[in-house]
This record gives C-alpha cells, structure tokens and sequence, in this order.
C-alpha cells in the first residue's frame, strides 16, 4: 500500500519536470523513510523538493504522475486545514480521505500513472554546506515554483541560504519540506548602483 500528505504532495508535484527529454522527473519519487514513514522528491533539474510524512505508508521506491483530477482532489480547503487529507494509490487510481482511518468515505478521485526509471540521487545535489557567503543570481519562474509551494504549506516566508556556487538550500517554515534551486550565470553587478548610493 502506498499513501501520502496530500498537502505535500501538490507542493511537491509543482517541481517536476515537462521536458520530453526528460520522462523519469515527470513525476513525484516516493521512497520509504529510515526515519518512518516516507520521502516525496520531485525536480526539473533547476529546482527540486523533497517532503517527509511521518505517518506514510510506502513499501519501496516509486515514480507517481498524477493526473489533473488526482491533484484537484490532493487540494485541502482552507477550512479543512486541521484535518490530515491523505491520497491513497492503488493500480492507477488516486483517492483522497480525510484521515488515516480506512472507514473513512474517499472524498477525491483521479488517476495516475508509474513512470519507468531511475530517479536521480536527490541527495547529493541537496546543499549541506551553506555558509551565506556567496552571492547567487535566480531565475525568476524557479523563484515563482517556491512561492506556490509556500502557498499550499500555508506559510508567507522561504529562506535561501547559500554557500559555495552550486545549489541553494530553501527551507520553508514546515520543517518537513526542503528545497534547492540552482544559481544562474548573470551580468547583474552585486553592488548598489551609482544613482542610488548616498
């Protein structure tokens, strides 16, 4: 049996990748957790998210791609905040309950396909070493995935701590989620322009 968040499943699901070329980050890795429960991973190979529920249920690693109807059902309203919406994958279909118990009447359908391939070790692109010393340059649409993100954890603010010129490290209020995003090469000078120093 496989279940998961459904809350951080659509923020995760906003870092997979389109690029043709590209079909195994067209979906959502999920893989077990030493810790417990399991770890939702997605990326387009700019930017990339992992999520950790505790309370999970996955027997090995798996690539999901869900479906328009399947994330439209992941969605939490604002007032069922408080409850834990949880999306249940059984041979293609995508079901959404309230909470853990299995009496629970499913409240949102859809479907999804397993994408056949190897998932990237998300790990070792992961920054563990960020000491605020480097200044990077972000592509704004990868700015923007975040945002999104931030809206369906409910929380207002990311940070982004970096270090050396690879990935940045984002982190969200929700300790459960971690993201990175790569800097891209630019001309913009880190300097106050002219105009505007006093």
């Amino acid at each position: 049996m496989l279940h998961f968040n459904a809350t951080l499943l659509r923020a995760v699901d906003l870092f997979k990748s389109k690029d043709p070329t590209r079909y195994y980050l067209h979906g959502i890795h999920i893989e077990p957790c030493d810790q417990g429960g399991a770890i939702a991973v997605a990326t387009n190979g700019h930017v990339m998210m992992a999520a950790h529920d505790p309370q999970a249920q996955c027997d090995g690693n798996i690539i999901v791609n869900l479906d328009k109807n399947a994330l439209a059902a992941c969605k939490t309203s604002r007032s069922d905040m408080s409850t834990n919406r949880r999306a249940y994958f059984e041979d293609g279909t995508c079901t959404t309950r309230q909470d853990l118990d299995d009496s629970d009447i499913a409240s949102g359908l859809g479907l999804y396909e397993t994408v056949d391939g190897t998932f990237p070790d998300w790990r070792r692109v992961l920054p563990l070493n960020n000491d605020g010393t480097y200044t990077p340059v972000f592509a704004t649409e990868y700015l923007a995935l975040f945002r999104k993100a931030a809206k369906e954890l409910e929380t207002k603010t990311v940070m982004i701590v970096t270090g050396d010129n690879g990935p940045a490290l984002v982190k969200f209020t929700n300790e459960s989620v971690v993201g990175a995003i790569m800097p891209v090469r630019s001309t913009i000078n880190q300097d106050v322009p002219g105009v505007f120093a006093i």
